[in-house]
Order: structure tokens, then sequence, then C-alpha cells
């Protein structure tokens, strides 16, 4: 507008007006010129602001899901405990049950006079042997909780630090300040649910009567049978446990099953006398060991049929009964022993193949 006006006129204050407007022009253009510049770096901040801000956002979003992932993972370890520990519980009880159905039947004949008591006792350096085993389970497993113990604090701590991390990068970009109490405040309700529950916990509950099986098993005096083969005591079967030592890995503790199981192939099925013999001992609802019945054969041999569903309601004490006649029948499990000379033999032994 000013240079309109000043366009046709030549004088002192015509000349003084266009240097004005010149310099005015020049500076004009410096300030749009910088305006620029700072128009430029200002949106350069602001889209490097906004990748901070998108890998923040991309950031806490991973770490929201680890958190939860991590959460489940730590119900579904609970349940897993909880389960453990129930199966724990049951795998003690059947253990325990075994073994007083084992002393059960020991007492029986060493009552009937089938073994002899004196071979019922376990040998005293046995004992200490079985003792001694258990004090270096237990050193091994308090050196395998004091390392899980370490393992888990490095854990709640590297745990801690994440979330400390977490909780400024969020107060950062909301603009907020936080203070060092209010951190340490988040970190105890993040980590306070946190339980690593270790082996010490489940080793607690263990009953007191199982960890002692091991070091008061009873003496066993075992015979290799040279006899003649005969049938077995069922026809269609499988064995589901066999005669002899055998190693409990959970207790650390040999085990000796002084008979078999035999499964039938099908409910209610026959149980064989197996030779010839007489009829010593015939009890229906014997407690643990249910309905058993034991024979006396020649040359010192006794059988035993325990867990019996039912007992052939024609057998009595002191009769005599041949090989083949059924002393009973069996749904699930037949519990087979034999003895002879008052040791123990296995009872698959005597079969015919």
């Amino acid at each position: 507008s000013m240079g309109i006006k000043q366009v046709n006129k030549e004088s002192l204050d015509d000349i003084i007006n266009k240097e004005v407007y010149s310099l005015i022009l020049d500076n004009a253009k410096e300030e749009v010129f910088n305006l620029n510049i700072n128009y430029i770096k200002v949106n350069k901040d602001t889209r490097s602001n906004k990748n901070e801000i998108l890998k923040l956002s991309k950031y806490i979003q991973n770490q929201l899901k680890i958190k939860k992932e991590y959460l489940d993972m730590q119900e579904k370890q609970k349940d897993i405990i909880r389960s453990l520990k129930n199966k724990h519980k049951e795998y003690q009880d059947n253990l325990e049950n075994l073994i007083t159905k084992q002393n059960r039947v020991s007492d029986l004949l060493g009552n009937l006079s089938i073994l002899k008591n004196t071979e019922l006792k376990k040998e005293t350096d046995d004992i200490k042997r079985k003792k001694r085993l258990e004090r270096e389970r237990l050193a091994r497993q308090k050196k395998a909780n004091k390392k899980k113990e370490l393992d888990r604090k490095k854990r709640l701590e590297r745990l801690a630090r994440l979330t400390e991390e977490n909780i400024r990068k969020r107060a950062k970009l909301d603009n907020k300040k936080v203070t060092t109490k209010e951190i340490k405040k988040e970190v105890k309700k993040e980590t306070k649910n946190i339980k690593f529950i270790s082996k010490k916990k489940l080793d607690d509950d263990i009953n007191i009567k199982v960890k002692k099986i091991g070091s008061s098993t009873k003496g066993i005096k075992i015979s290799k049978y040279y006899g003649r083969k005969t049938i077995a005591p069922l026809k269609d079967y499988t064995i589901v446990k066999k005669f002899g030592k055998y190693y409990d890995s959970v207790y650390n503790i040999e085990l000796f099953n002084e008979s078999i199981s035999l499964k039938p192939k099908k409910t209610n099925s026959k149980v064989y006398n197996v030779f010839n013999g007489e009829i010593v001992y015939a009890k229906n609802n014997s407690g643990l060991l249910a309905n058993v019945v034991i024979v006396k054969h020649s040359k010192g041999l006794h059988t035993i049929y325990s867990h019996l569903d039912k007992i052939s309601p024609t057998l009595k004490v002191g009769k005599w009964i041949k090989k083949g006649y059924v002393v009973g029948r069996v749904n699930n499990i037949l519990q087979f022993q034999a003895t002879k000379n008052s040791r123990y033999i296995d009872p698959e032994k005597l079969f015919r193949k």
C-alpha cells in the first residue's frame, strides 16, 4: 500500500519512506524466514515425539500383555500345585496302605506259623543304612531348596525392576511426576501376590509314617523255587505288578513286593487253587486284605489268595481241596503270594508257561 502511494513521488520524504519501506520489507522477510525455520523444527520435534509416544505405547502394551501372561501362568501354577498336592497326598496314602497290607499278610502268616516271627524283623545294619540314606536325601533336598529360594528372590527383584521402569515410563508419557515412595508402593502392589511354592512346602506335608517306611521295612527272606510247575490261579490275566524289590523315586526308599498282582480280563473271574492242599485259613472281610484264603501244600509250600471279591461258600478250614478247585472269584486285582519253608518265593515261577 505504501509502495503504491509513493510510486510517482520523488521528494526527500518519498526517498526516506522508500528506504524505510525497504528496511521493513527486509526485516519482515528475515522474520518470516526465522518463523519457517522454527516451524520446521517444531514439526520435526512433533514427529519425533509422536514416534516416541508410539514406541512407549507399544512397549507398555507389550508389558501389559507379558504381565497378563505371567498372571495366567501364575494361576495355572497354583492349580498345578494344588493338583500335585492332592496327588501327593493320594500317593502317600496308597503307599502307606500298601505297606500296611503287606504287614498284615506277614503278621497273619507269622501267627499261622507259616513264616517264622524272627524272620519278620529287619536287621540292625539295614535300618542304619536306610536312616543314613534318608539323612543324605534330606541334606540334598535342603541344598536344592536354598538354590530355589535364591532363584525366587532373583526373579522377584527382576520383576520389581521391570515394574519400576514401567511406572517411570508411564509417568513420563502422561507428563506426571512420581515420588520414590509411590514407586515402592506400586512395586509392592504388583509383586505381593507372587508366590513361588518350593519343594520344601510339599515335603512338609509328607506323612511322617510314610517317610519312615523305608527304614522300617521288614526283613525279607527269599528262596528260589525248583519244584514242579502248575496252573495259574486265573485263566486269562495280565500281571500288573511283579514280585521283588523296587525303588520308590518319590521318597528315595527301597520297598519289597512279596506278591504278584494279577488282573483278570473279565469280571467275576474264577480263582483256582494251584496245587492239591489243605485250607488253613479262609476269612471274609479281613480288613485291608478283603477276603483271604491260605492253602497248605506239600513240602512246606503255602499259597495265599487275597483281595478276593467272593470266597467259595464250600471252603472251610481243614478241608482238603484238589488242584483247580475254585477258591473264590475276583473282579479287579488278585494278590497272589507263595512261601516255602518260611521263605518267600516268586509266585510267577509256579506257573507253567
